[in-house]
C-alpha cells in the first residue's frame, strides 16, 4: 500500500485526533493533516498531493457542502468522505452526498470507518463481495445507531464531571488527582459512562458530550 495523504477537516480538535487514531489502526502508511475550516482545507489541498479528505458538513465560515462543491469544480480525483451527525436523510445531507464519494455519521464505529475507507480508496472493486457486505453493514449500523440513541441512560453529576475531563484528554490518573478520588473509581465511572452512552470509543464520548452541551464545539 502506498503512502496515503489524508486531510481530516473538522472544527473539533479532539474529534480529529480520535479519527486519526482510528485511521492509524488501519495502517501506518498515512500522512494525516488536520484542517479546522474550509480555508485550511483549500490551503492544504493546493500545496499537497491529497488522496482523501474526511469532510465535516458543519465547518465554520464556509460549510463542508460549499467547500466540497468548490473542490469538485477543479478536482475530481481526490476522494471525499462526507461526515455529519445526521443519521437520517435530509436535503442538506442529500446535497452533500452528491459531491462526495461516501458519507458516514460521525458516531460510526471503527469497523464502519474501516469499511468506508477501503471502499473509497478502491482497495476492493465496486461489485465485489466486500462491497455488498459493506453496504449491508452500513444499513444495519445506521439502524443500530438510531435505536441506541433513544436508549441512552442519563449520567450522574459525578459521571458528567468525569466525562468533561475525559474530553479534555486527561488520563484516569490525572482525573483521579483532579477530583481527589481513586484511579479505580475513575475507571469504574469511565466504564459506566461508555455503557450508558453506548459509546464505542473516544469519538462517541465527545459527540455525546457536545450533543448534551457538556462541552462546546
Amino acid at each position: 500500500m502506498n503512502l496515503v495523504n489524508i486531510i481530516i477537516a473538522d472544527s473539533i480538535p479532539i474529534f480529529r485526533n480520535g479519527l486519526e487514531m482510528m485511521l492509524m489502526k488501519i495502517s501506518n502508511d498515512h500522512h494525516i493533516m488536520h484542517a479546522s475550516d474550509g480555508a485550511e482545507v483549500m490551503e492544504l489541498l493546493n500545496n499537497n498531493p491529497i488522496d482523501l479528505i474526511f469532510m465535516d458538513i458543519n465547518l465554520p465560515e464556509e460549510n463542508g457542502i460549499s467547500i466540497t462543491k468548490r473542490i469538485r469544480e477543479s478536482n475530481n480525483c481526490v476522494r471525499i468522505i462526507g461526515m455529519s451527525m445526521d443519521t437520517k436523510s435530509n436535503s442538506l445531507v442529500s446535497s452533500f452526498k452528491r459531491n462526495t464519494n461516501e458519507y458516514m455519521t460521525k458516531n460510526a464505529d471503527d469497523d464502519y470507518i474501516k469499511s468506508v475507507f477501503y471502499k473509497v480508496m478502491n482497495y476492493k472493486t465496486e461489485g465485489s463481495l466486500f462491497h455488498k457486505v459493506s453496504t449491508c453493514h452500513n444499513l444495519v449500523a445506521k439502524q443500530k445507531i438510531n435505536s441506541l440513541h433513544d436508549l441512552r441512560e442519563p449520567l450522574t453529576a459525578k459521571e458528567i464531571e468525569v466525562l468533561k475531563l475525559i474530553c479534555l484528554q486527561l488520563t484516569s490518573r490525572e482525573i483521579s488527582s483532579n477530583l481527589m478520588i481513586s484511579v479505580k473509581t475513575i475507571e469504574i465511572h469511565r466504564a459506566r459512562i461508555m455503557e450508558k452512552t453506548h459509546s464505542k470509543n473516544m469519538i462517541g464520548l465527545v459527540l455525546y458530550a457536545i450533543e448534551k452541551g457538556f462541552i462546546n464545539r
